[in-house]
């Protein structure tokens, strides 16, 4: 449980580093919506990105910015894709977090 804490903040750190960057850096999105998607749920869980009025913004709104600077489609039913994301169980495709550590060299 440390670990998927651990690599829980750490997603949340990257998201953060993410939404400071901007749509004309040409990033691109090279893993599966279904990652992108339950990263961006995992932020929008922190509340830690605001509108201006101070409010967390809404998931749809934090799928809106992440998609757009990363230059990928927002799908139809984010939440969805989060649902699918939580249910993955097995060898062939382990949950986000279990996998997050290894994604680094």
């Amino acid at each position: 449980m440390e670990k998927e804490s651990k690599n829980r903040q750490r997603v949340i750190d990257d998201m953060m580093a993410l939404m400071k960057r901007s749509e004309a850096e040409g990033l691109v999105w090279c893993s599966s919506k279904t990652d992108l998607m339950e990263m961006t749920h995992i932020l929008y869980d922190a509340e830690l990105v605001r509108d201006a009025q101070g409010l967390p913004v809404t998931f749809q709104e934090l799928v809106r910015r992440v998609c757009a600077i990363v230059h990928v489609a927002v799908p139809g039913n984010p939440n969805h894709l989060v649902s699918r994301a939580r249910q993955r169980k097995g060898r062939r495709m382990l949950p986000l977090l279990a996998r997050y550590e290894g994604m680094f060299i």
